[in-house]
C-alpha cells in the first residue's frame, strides 16, 4: 500500500474488510466507498485505485461537506434553466425559419435526444465515481489530460457566451437609451452592427 492510503487511514484491513466497516469509516461519502468496493472486487488495479482515490481526496476537500454537494437543488435548477433559455432562445425562431418546419423540428428533437443521453451518461458516471464537477469527473474517468481539456472547453464556451450576451445587451439597450434620453445621438445602428458571425 502507498503512503497516500496509509495517511488517509486506508489500511490493508479496511481495503479487505466488510461493508459495515467501510460505511462506518466513510459515512455518507459515496465516491470513496465505491472506489474501495471496486478495489475489493478486483475491478480496479492498484495504480487505477491510487489515481482515482487521489482525485477523490482533492474533490472531497473542495466540493463535499459530509458527503453533500454545496449547491442546492434549486440553485442547480435555476442555473440550468438560465443556461437553456439564454440568449440562444432569441435566435431560435430565425433558425427555424431558415431551416424549415420539418427540418428544424427534426434537428431540435435530435439535439434534445442527444442532450438527454449525454445527461444520463454524466449522471451515471458521476454516481459511479462520486464526482460532481465536469473536471473531476473527466479526470476520474480518462485521466489528467481530460480534466485539462474539459476545463479549457468550459472556459472557451463561457467566454463565447459572454461575448454573445454583450452583443444581445447592446442591441437591447440602444432603443431603451433612445427612449429614456430622447434625441441622444451616436447610438442608432452602432452596436447592432456588431456580430460574431
Amino acid at each position: 500500500m502507498t503512503n497516500m492510503r496509509d495517511s488517509a487511514g486506508l489500511s490493508e484491513e479496511l481495503l479487505t474488510g466488510d461493508k459495515q466497516q467501510l460505511q462506518a469509516t466513510f459515512g455518507q461519502n459515496p465516491g470513496t466507498r465505491i472506489l474501495v468496493t471496486e478495489y475489493q472486487a478486483g475491478l480496479l488495479s492498484e495504480s487505477q485505485f491510487d489515481q482515482a482515490y487521489d482525485c477523490q481526496l482533492e474533490h472531497d476537500n473542495g466540493k463535499y461537506k459530509d458527503g453533500q454537494s454545496r449547491m442546492e437543488v434549486k440553485d442547480a435548477v435555476y442555473a440550468l434553466v438560465c443556461t437553456a433559455i439564454g440568449a440562444g432562445v432569441l435566435t431560435l425562431p430565425y433558425a427555424l425559419a431558415q431551416s424549415g418546419l420539418i427540418a428544424g423540428t427534426s434537428i431540435l428533437l435530435g439535439i434534445g435526444v442527444l442532450s438527454s443521453y449525454a445527461g444520463e451518461l454524466l449522471v451515471a458516471a458521476s454516481k459511479r465515481t462520486g464526482m460532481t464537477s465536469y473536471g473531476t469527473l473527466a479526470r476520474a474517468t480518462c485521466g489528467k489530460w481530460a480534466e485539462l481539456l474539459t476545463s479549457a472547453c468550459i472556459a472557451i464556451t463561457t467566454w463565447l457566451v459572454m461575448g454573445s450576451y454583450m452583443i444581445v445587451m447592446a442591441d437591447m439597450m440602444v432603443p431603451v437609451l433612445e427612449w429614456i434620453i430622447p434625441g441622444i445621438t451616436g447610438f442608432t445602428g452602432g452596436y447592432s452592427a456588431l456580430r460574431l458571425w
